[in-house]
């Protein structure tokens, strides 16, 4: 009975393996696979079965890669935070004195430095690349007033003003290629227009300037001076720029100082103003 059991058990096993076999030879006329590729077709399909595994964990994988690079981008942020809200006191106190020597020894700025982002995961919805917070310029031009915002409520006189101070106080480490000052000139007097033209001259030390000025006390420093005129030809505005040298310069500051009508005196007052006023740019310049 035990050797008619072993018997059957064999002839199950050789049908099974037969059976396999046949399952295996169709599968590989299937897939085009000659006799002898057999096992090198199975090892091929086993290495593709581990790229398939190793994509499926790829995007977990990434995940968590991404979460504590923002963890660590976040902490970075939170550092330069608190060094902005260190360094505002400071830019506060060197601003007001900038304006103080500009004309306006009352006006005051605050620079208010505040969280925008609370967590890392915030980091994925704002990618400004400034950082986790936001800074605003807050102005109070006289005393009594509230703050509000520079860019808000500053006259351009007084943000020109104040442009030009923030300009100065960081000029050692703002790599701006060129700054334009409009209307810096408004509601100010010739002794003022000196010490802005000073100041104007030590910006161009690591700066490329323009100024658009009316008053012959600022355009006296400048290294190159300019006229912009409008004219209406045939019923179109046109506006030129010539520049000014020589007795063209001398004019035009004279007509600065008095108007179309200037003297020889006036072009004597010119001359002296561009004289005093290129040898003080000479000066802060050496």
């Amino acid at each position: 009975a035990a050797k008619n059991q072993t018997e059957s058990n064999s002839a199950r096993n050789i049908d099974s393996m037969i059976s396999r076999a046949e399952k295996l030879k169709k599968l590989f006329q299937k897939h085009g696979i000659s006799c002898g590729e057999e096992v090198s077709f199975i090892q091929q399909l086993k290495a593709k079965l581990e790229e398939l595994k190793k994509e499926m964990e790829a995007p977990e994988k990434l995940a968590l890669e991404i979460t504590e690079i923002a963890k660590e981008t976040y902490a970075i942020g939170e550092r330069l935070f608190k060094l902005r809200q260190k360094a505002s006191k400071e830019l506060e106190k060197l601003i007001e004195k900038e304006l103080k020597d500009l004309g306006m020894p009352d006006a005051k700025i605050k620079v208010v430095v505040e969280k925008k982002l609370n967590s890392p995961e915030e980091l994925f919805s704002d990618r400004s690349g400034s950082g986790i917070d936001d800074i605003e310029f807050m102005f109070l031009p006289n005393p009594g007033e509230p703050y509000r915002p520079l860019r808000e409520i500053a006259s351009g006189g007084e943000l020109a003003r104040t442009m030009l101070s923030v300009a100065k106080v960081l000029s050692e480490v703002d790599d701006t290629a060129l700054i334009v000052f409009d209307e810096i000139d408004a509601n100010i007097g010739g002794r003022l227009g000196t010490e802005i033209g000073s100041k104007i001259s030590l910006l161009s030390q690591r700066h490329q300037i323009v100024c658009v000025t009316h008053l012959p006390q600022i355009a006296s420093f400048a290294d190159k001076q300019y006229k912009i005129s409008k004219d209406v030809i045939n019923g179109n505005t046109k506006t030129s720029l010539v520049e000014l040298s020589g007795e063209k310069r001398l004019q035009e500051l004279a007509e600065m100082i008095q108007g179309k009508n200037y003297t020889e005196i006036t072009v004597k007052q010119a001359e002296d103003l561009l004289n005093k006023g290129q040898a003080q740019r000479k000066k802060l310049l050496k």
